[in-house]
């Protein structure tokens, strides 16, 4: 840091900060990027260090230059060069740019994109406000947050990013795609440039993937023939005769003005030549293997909404107020020319009028304009998350979901879809001003009783409405405010009262299981629920009050009658609901080992515990694996994430949860010891008994597992603890000659 010195903040977003600097030699203006390194795992920082990687190795006069990168003990730092406005500015006031202009954007463009997939690289995220404008017209692509560096024999990707506007068919039908999705996304780019809107737009995300998939583009009369050529190609639906590469260099639109860069030696197998036969027969067999079934829960669990999105900064452009939204030009009339614009762009020397630059090669949120756009439409712009894989059986009900239009969104609804909005981007002064506004705790304890009976008719809107509410509840539960603060918080909205009633009518309404959106609305249920018990218990349930610890109690036992019918339930949802649920047992057997001896036997009692058929059922989801090869979860890298990997992470949550009910730590008094003595009995006796052998071989196997090892020495501890037939059981099995020895000997 000692050669930059900062000038002002630019934005800020849930992961990193951005601000405008100054390099302290030259004077040269500069963005850097402070990313955390707080609460990431190893295997996300070096995503991020590979992502890094990729925009430090892209030299080129149209694409974003990052100028230095370093590390913190406490965060990641990019520092890149400073644009003065993105592409979606200009157009933020109805502006449509004239064809010349269209046509110098669009080289550049197609100059960088060429240079990208020339290397292998797909963008993933082409857009408007991810391409900057700098002096002397020239545009650069920026945001390669969601880039992918396709290795030598991978032909076509699977993973759904970028942002619902300007993705392809493919996209959108969740088929494996290649980089023509990114050409089919230029096309979008240019043909709102010109005509002031993408060419399939609307305000329903339903009906988007519908005019995607299946209706032609309107084209304006103005447009020119070699225009209209040159969209028409990019824009078509079938990826077999969409115009790609080498073809698109010589289309007579942008032969003339694109600069196509020698290629070195070491650049081997480009994108950008004709494909060899081989290369065919290989993407052919990939697509066939990688193809997933269609159905659009991938982007549409997005705009119910999602809680994973990438952090957005705010922009940081200060503009006069815009004028109201004027109705966009009809197909057949000359979209209407602004002046600026076009002296903007038009030529190499003419100045820039000086504006506040967008962070460049961010993940940054769209500029805030007060153009009268919906939620809906500014959500389709922004959106960017990784998205969830969905069942091929939801298939039907998506597709009829998304012939229906949405009715008009209540006051009440749109209120609480902002907050949910700005709350991910509030720090924790603006939560706490929050916290102090009566008419927010107004509108979270009426949604509440408005959004499940609507859900309950199997209402989009009404688990939409629910799952902001969720959302909104997660981030001030998870906030850095004082932990008083939340707690009354909580009592004021009659959390977790309402959330754990909500939780066990959920459960009990079979009708609304088979919609597409239930897992998710169960998984955001199971987030707060835990949210809560982590935020009681932060000290230890020994400092609270005695009637605070019955209330504590009373919710744990709530949750736990449910947590089989949750188990069971996930097989055939989603393993990672498995894993929350496991998650949050875990977390109440630690909170009541520092309770006292009346909460904790309260808690670790056998005879509660099968009445709730907590181990029948744990035995049974653990030997009765369902492959389902079409449904997967995204991962923190946005990688996807199999329900395989999640079932044997579910496995190692069953293990910890045994151990978690058993282990007799020698630490705790013998008035606690006891409570759990009785548990490892009743279990003890139910894994000797026939029926539970199935089980208990697949825990005894996972032995040798790294993060499994020790606890299932723990459980097995507390088990030969309570009755010495399961020691036994273990000496005749020859367990302890052959693992235990084996681990004594360090194998």
């Amino acid at each position: 840091m000692d050669k930059y010195v900062i000038v002002s903040p630019i934005g800020e977003g849930s992961f990193a900060k951005v601000y405008r600097g100054r390099e302290k030699f030259t004077g040269r203006d500069v963005a850097l990027k402070f990313i955390s390194k707080l609460g990431k795992s190893e295997k996300d920082l070096n995503f991020l260090r590979r992502e890094i990687e990729i925009l430090r190795n892209m030299k080129h006069e149209n694409i974003v230059e990052m100028l230095n990168s370093f590390e913190t003990s406490n965060e990641l730092v990019v520092v890149t060069e400073r644009g003065l406005a993105d592409l979606y500015q200009l157009l933020e006031d109805d502006v449509y740019l004239p064809e010349e202009t269209v046509q110098k954007i669009a080289c550049q463009l197609v100059s960088a994109l060429y240079y990208l997939h020339s290397h292998r690289v797909l963008h993933r995220d082409m857009k408007p406000q991810n391409i900057l404008i700098f002096q002397g017209g020239r545009v650069k692509l920026c945001d390669f947050g969601f880039a992918r560096n396709m290795t030598m024999n991978t032909m076509v990707l699977t993973s759904i990013k970028g942002t619902p506007l300007y993705m392809c068919p493919e996209l959108v039908e969740e088929k494996p795609y290649d980089h023509s999705a990114d050409l089919w996304a230029l096309g979008c780019i240019l043909y709102e440039v010109y005509h002031g809107k993408p060419p399939f737009f609307t305000n329903n995300v339903f009906h988007l993937i519908k005019l995607i998939g299946n209706e032609p583009v309107k084209w304006p009369k103005t447009i020119s023939p070699d225009m209209k050529s040159f969209l028409e190609g990019l824009l078509t639906k079938d990826t077999t005769h969409r115009l790609t590469w080498p073809d698109l260099l010589n289309h007579p639109f942008v032969q003339a003005g694109v600069k196509v860069p020698a290629l070195s030696e070491s650049i081997i197998a480009p994108l950008t030549i004709t494909p060899t036969e081989e290369q065919k027969m290989l993407k052919q067999q990939q697509i066939k293997s990688k193809g997933v079934s269609r159905g659009p829960s991938k982007l549409l669990s997005k705009f119910m909404p999602d809680e994973h999105r990438k952090e957005t900064p705010k922009s940081p452009i200060k503009k006069e107020k815009t004028p109201k939204k004027k109705v966009p030009a009809k197909v057949d009339e000359q979209p209407t020319i602004h002046n600026g614009v076009m002296n903007l762009i038009s030529t190499e020397q003419t100045m820039i009028p000086s504006v506040e630059s967008v962070p460049i090669a961010t993940k940054k949120k769209d500029v805030t304009v007060e153009r009268k756009s919906s939620i809906n439409e500014q959500q389709l712009r922004k959106s960017k998350a990784p998205v969830t894989t969905s069942d091929s059986e939801q298939e039907e009900k998506w597709v009829s979901a998304r012939e229906n239009m949405s009715p008009p969104i209540m006051p009440n609804e749109r209120e609480l879809e902002q907050y949910a909005e700005k709350i991910e981007f509030m720090n924790s002064d603006q939560i706490v001003e929050l916290l102090h506004n009566n008419q927010f705790y107004t509108l979270l304890e009426s949604t509440h009783t408005l959004a499940l009976p609507k859900m309950f008719e199997c209402s989009l809107r009404g688990a939409s409405l629910y799952r902001n509410l969720m959302k909104i509840i997660r981030y001030v539960l998870q906030s850095d405010t004082e932990s008083v603060l939340i707690i009354t918080f909580s009592h004021s909205i009659h959390l977790p009262e309402f959330v754990v009633k909500h939780l066990k009518q959920i459960m009990e309404q079979t009708n609304i299981r088979k919609e597409p959106w239930f897992s998710h609305v169960l998984f955001d249920i199971l987030i707060v629920i835990r949210l809560w018990f982590e935020l009681i218990t932060s000290s230890t349930l020994q400092q609270l009050q005695p009637n605070e610890c019955e209330h504590y109690l009373t919710i744990a036992h709530l949750f736990l009658e449910q947590s089989s019918s949750i188990l069971q339930l996930s097989q055939d949802l989603d393993y990672a609901l498995c894993c929350e649920t496991l998650m949050i047992l875990i977390i109440l057997c630690e909170s009541f080992e520092d309770s006292s001896a009346e909460l904790s036997q309260a808690w670790y009692d056998p005879q509660r515990l099968d009445k709730c058929q907590l181990w029948s059922t744990i035995a049974h989801i653990t030997t009765n694996y369902k492959h389902d090869t079409n449904k997967q979860r995204a991962s923190s890298d946005g990688d996807q994430i199999s329900q395989e990997e999640l079932y044997n992470e579910t496995r190692m949550y069953v293990i910890a949860v045994m151990a978690a009910f058993t282990y007799p730590s020698q630490c705790l008094p013998d008035d606690l010891l006891q409570p759990k003595i009785k548990v490892a009995n009743s279990l003890a006796i139910k894994l000797l008994e026939k029926n539970y052998a199935p089980f208990r071989d697949i825990w005894l196997a996972q032995f040798k597992t790294p993060k499994c090892g020790s606890n299932i020495l723990k459980a097995m501890y507390g088990l030969c603890l309570s009755t010495p037939r399961f020691s036994s059981f273990l000496l005749d099995g020859q367990f302890i000659s052959h693992e235990l020895l084996e681990l004594l000997y360090g194998h």
